[in-house]
């Protein structure tokens, strides 16, 4: 293909090394975060909604069951963990 026809950015970038971007560390992290009150507050009313809307179509099917929601996961506010830094082994 002459250079003439070959678009200027159809090599940008080239020059650099791929880097992976680790998107399953980043959901986990983003996933198992710390909630507020407020967060985990509007959490739990959702639950609630939902499982009184799947009840009521339950019943309307004419099923006579009730399944006991589970009880909402609450963890203790735990103290931040300090994070130890690597001891360099420079003087050696």
């Amino acid at each position: 293909v002459p250079l003439s026809e070959v678009h200027p950015h159809t090599f940008k970038g080239a020059n650099q090394r791929f880097k992976a971007i680790p998107w399953r560390k980043i959901e986990s992290e983003r996933h198992n975060r710390e909630r507020s009150d407020k967060e985990e507050a509007l959490r739990q009313k959702r639950l609630r909604q939902k499982d009184s809307k799947r009840q009521k179509k339950i019943e309307a099917a004419g099923i006579d069951y009730d399944f006991g929601a589970p009880a909402a996961k609450t963890q203790p506010k735990a103290a931040p963990s300090k994070k130890r830094k690597a001891v360099s082994n420079s003087a050696q």
